[in-house]
């Protein structure tokens, strides 16, 4: 079965609180239930599709903010001595490193792309090793 790896992905650094994400264990097809609905219609059809076949679904968790931060340290850590790891190095002890990281990646074309590949590897890494935790095999 396909699997949209990015798409799971993504799912599990959604820290908005406003959606629920759920992966069909027989189709890999993805529901965001939303917690307060928006659209009562989405909302009702997303629940309907859960209550119909509750063991075909499986709800994909989110991305601790540890494991997050670890992966963004583990990046730094990896970048040659220089004038951008010190910078990244900094603002992972500012007060929102999350932000601040993403911000400060802006002036920094080059390592921003570095930093999307890296991430995009240990997001999928993550992502494949709780498919397999789940039993889920993925193509």
């Amino acid at each position: 079965m396909k699997i949209a790896i990015d798409d799971i992905s993504m799912a599990m650094e959604d820290h908005t609180g406003a959606v629920e994400h759920f992966l069909n264990r027989q189709t890999g097809d993805l529901l965001r239930v939303p917690i307060v609905p928006d659209d009562a219609d989405e909302h009702e059809d997303a629940l309907a599709a859960l209550e119909k076949s509750p063991a075909d679904w499986v709800q994909i968790p989110s991305l601790p903010s540890p494991d997050a931060f670890q992966i963004m340290e583990d990046f730094v850590a990896g970048l040659p001595e220089g004038d951008p790891r010190k910078t990244l190095k900094l603002v992972l002890g500012f007060k929102k490193p999350f932000a601040n990281f993403k911000r400060a990646l802006l002036d920094m074309p080059e390592i921003r792309e570095q930093w999307f590949a890296y991430h995009g590897e240990r997001m999928e890494d993550i992502v494949r090793r709780w498919l397999e935790f789940e039993g889920i095999v993925a193509e």
